[in-house]
């Protein structure tokens, strides 16, 4: 939990950190191995060829070594609780770290129509017809021993955990941190 003076100060040193590397470009990496990774941000193609700072400002967050470990470490915990809860078969427990959005997404007829076509599913004659269902015949088997190698931010409070099959970076989560009812913050699994 980052007070928002200290969030400002950050923004404000990214924002000199910019002005003297604003030729410098990150693509983020990572390509999902199923249907439940989350999908690898894509670079933007830019029609002028030298951006102004607000419009590259967007994709690039520089972020400091120690905001770069504490996020580490809170998002592996976050990994490590998602691993145990799904292996348990904590539904309305992973409920929990989800967006709203995400929910919404998976909750879709059409979504979970066109996941039931993959080959596994298909093979074993499964239909997704609920979220629960995704959750037990996708995220359970798929997601339960994940761990986390390297994190990439997008934003300040948006990050993709990354982990490495085959010495493939894998984007495994795609996560936002949200402050919630009780003013605390938690980062939660987004599209």
């Amino acid at each position: 939990m980052v007070p928002i003076i200290i969030k400002r100060v950050i923004f404000l040193i990214a924002i000199v950190a910019f002005a003297f590397t604003s030729c410098q470009t990150t693509d983020p990496v990572g390509e999902p191995e199923d249907p439940v990774a989350q999908e690898a941000v894509e670079p933007e193609m830019e029609s002028e060829p030298e951006p102004e700072p607000e419009a590259q400002e967007e994709e690039e967050f520089v972020v400091t070594e120690e905001i770069f470990e504490e996020t580490f470490q809170a998002v592996e915990e976050v990994i490590l609780e998602l691993n145990s809860l799904i292996r348990a078969e904590e539904y309305d427990r992973w409920l929990e770290y989800l967006t709203d959005e995400y929910v919404e997404k998976y909750r879709d007829p059409e979504v979970l129509a066109e996941l039931s076509q993959s080959g596994r599913l298909q093979n074993n004659g499964i239909v997704l017809e609920s979220l629960f269902d995704f959750f037990i015949h996708v995220v359970v088997p798929s997601r339960a021993n994940l761990r986390l190698d390297d994190l990439v931010f997008i934003e300040e409070d948006q990050v993709e955990a990354i982990m490495l099959i085959r010495d493939q970076r894998v984007t495994v989560y795609r996560l936002r941190l949200i402050e919630n009812e009780l003013g605390e913050n938690k980062w939660k699994i987004e599209n």
